[in-house]
């Protein structure tokens, strides 16, 4: 069962000093490389490499892929940092994701790299489970 990742910060009530509640190593399905890069990008901002008003302009030639959940953003559209990071939070949607890492990395590549270490810095992995105390460290 998957649950959306916001909702974890409602375990906070719990005690999360040594994690050793049971409930702690449930195990949460999904990819979380949207977590991280919100994580990723607050984190830009916030040491002022980006700013909110910096403008991402969508490429002539962006790749719509079937089947995947996207807000609609348009081609040769401008979209600020402020934007895409509330689109991203509030929607996940594939395409302010895709917006939002070539706005902040340059390349898919990069945006592969970055949050790999992200992931291997808060003991999570990308496309595999991952327990819930390490997510809960995250958020």
């Amino acid at each position: 069962m998957t649950y959306p990742l916001f909702e974890i910060k409602l375990l906070a009530a719990l005690d999360h000093a040594q994690f050793e509640e049971v409930i702690w190593a449930f195990e949460i399905d999904g990819d979380i490389s949207t977590l991280l890069l919100i994580d990723y990008a607050l984190e830009q901002f916030h040491q002022k490499k980006v700013q909110a008003d910096e403008v991402y302009r969508v490429p002539e030639q962006k790749i719509k892929k079937i089947g995947e959940q996207n807000l609609g953003l348009e081609k040769n559209e401008s979209y600020t940092f402020a934007e895409l990071l509330q689109f991203l939070i509030f929607t996940q949607a594939n395409d302010v994701k895709d917006a939002l890492s070539n706005m902040l990395f340059g390349s898919i590549e990069q945006t592969q790299l970055i949050l790999s270490k992200r992931a291997e810095d808060y003991q999570l992995a990308l496309r595999v489970p991952n327990q819930l105390k390490n997510l809960f460290l995250l958020v």
